[in-house]
């Protein structure tokens, strides 16, 4: 039993192969990229902003 529980992970992991499915809808596929795009530029705002309000040059270092 505990090998038919592996499949479905796995598949799941390699969603994009033909091993497994089709992949994912266009519909899908473009919001999956909208996605990282908008979490790439959060990373990149709070980045600007903790640069900015300089809390590199308050870290004390032992």
């Amino acid at each position: 039993m505990a090998r038919w529980a592996e499949a479905p992970r796995s598949c799941a992991l390699g969603q994009t192969t033909a091993r497994c499915s089709e992949g994912f809808s266009r519909t899908h596929t473009i919001a999956i990229v909208l996605a990282w795009v908008l979490k790439l530029t959060w990373m990149i705002w709070l980045v600007v902003v903790a640069w900015h309000a300089g809390f590199g040059a308050r870290v004390a270092w032992p």
